[in-house]
């Protein structure tokens, strides 16, 4: 791990920039103490849209939507517009 005061790391912040993404751990001290560490962030995976659909297909496969989807509950929904109670 390389040691920077926060002097040296401020004049020569892209050197210091590029330990990090090389893989290194930087430690910067201000007064002697230990004031900040620098690494490199931790990769996540990430999800492409490609895989979210197939997850999609495997969750609802399967599954209909009815012919009256847009009738469904039609007196309900009415009634609740409309202020009466069913």
């Amino acid at each position: 791990m390389t040691t920077y005061t926060l002097a040296q790391a401020k004049a020569s912040f892209s050197k210091v920039i590029s330990e990090v993404e090389a893989g290194a751990a930087v430690l910067i001290t201000k007064h002697g103490h230990p004031a900040a560490l620098m690494t490199q962030p931790e990769q996540t995976p990430t999800t492409t849209k490609r895989q979210l659909q197939g997850c999609l297909k495997k969750e609802f496969a399967g599954w209909q939507i009815p012919e009256d989807f847009d009738r469904m509950m039609q007196d309900e929904i009415l009634a609740m517009f409309e202020g009466d109670a069913l």
